[in-house]
């Protein structure tokens, strides 16, 4: 077990450690104690977060469930199996590779405005707001820890478009939900929450802290209500609050983000 604290992580030996400090009264040693550690290298944090990627993605449930969303909405019928095999076997491949390779940059490290790409693609990004940024043309990758694993589904499927499950998905569950008011934000610009690839990203976040800090097993269906803690997350109020999905909502697209979808314009997070 580690604890953050600032921007220093603890293992549970120092922590404990330091809490005894702060106990006793020895507020400057505690102080001088934390000074003492280092920070984390923002670059080797988000090495982490791929390399959780990486595993998530050669988990065999992964590409099960890629092969399932395929077939069903792009490879469809006519195809004979032995085909639909190596499609899959060579759209998986360039997903993995798309990982490996990508350039990763912290968040504030990055020079944003001599990077031309992000300039000319951040009209619909709420302003004063940017998380990050996944450019599909050099599979740069600029993130935070928070938001490593949304920037990292942009980029695997950069120069992937195809299987318009999720976006099939995603338009019956709003022409449900037309003529539900949103309760926050009445008047808020909710274009950049709808775009697909945006809500995509954001449920791929969900899926993949449930992995990392609660045990969730990939193989079975992911179900929002058994990881309260993540519904404090801005992943989970950005498809809650902006997108005005229930729970059963972002259950129900949370099985069609293997796949990509033919109407993904932007990677911006």
């Amino acid at each position: 077990m580690s604890v953050k604290v600032g921007d220093k992580v603890l293992s549970s030996s120092k922590w404990s450690y330091l809490l005894g400090l702060g106990v006793s009264g020895n507020t400057e040693k505690a102080q001088k104690f934390l000074e003492s550690i280092p920070a984390p290298d923002p670059n080797a944090v988000l090495e982490k977060k791929r390399q959780d990627y990486i595993k998530y993605m050669e988990n065999p449930a992964y590409k099960e469930r890629l092969k399932k969303e395929l077939i069903n909405t792009y490879l469809g019928e006519g195809m004979p199996d032995a085909d639909q095999e190596n499609e899959v076997n060579e759209i998986y491949e360039q997903r993995l590779n798309n990982i490996k390779t990508a350039k990763l940059v912290d968040f504030n490290n990055f020079d944003w405005e001599s990077h031309t790409s992000w300039k000319n693609n951040n009209a619909n990004a709420p302003k004063g707001n940017i998380g990050g940024f996944s450019d599909p043309a050099t599979g740069l990758i600029v993130a935070q820890e928070k938001n490593a694993y949304h920037e990292l589904t942009h980029s695997a499927e950069r120069y992937q478009n195809f299987a318009p499950g999720f976006s099939e998905a995603s338009d019956k569950i709003a022409e449900q939900n037309k003529d539900k008011e949103f309760p926050l934000y009445p008047d808020y610009d909710r274009s950049y929450f709808k775009d697909p690839a945006e809500q995509k990203a954001r449920i791929n976040q969900l899926r993949l802290d449930a992995i990392k800090n609660y045990g969730y097993d990939q193989s079975k269906p992911f179900n929002i209500n058994d990881y309260p803690e993540l519904k404090k997350s801005s992943s989970y109020r950005d498809l809650n609050i902006m997108n005005n999905y229930s729970d059963d909502d972002i259950n129900e697209l949370s099985k069609y983000v293997a796949s990509n979808d033919k109407r993904q314009p932007r990677n911006m997070a």
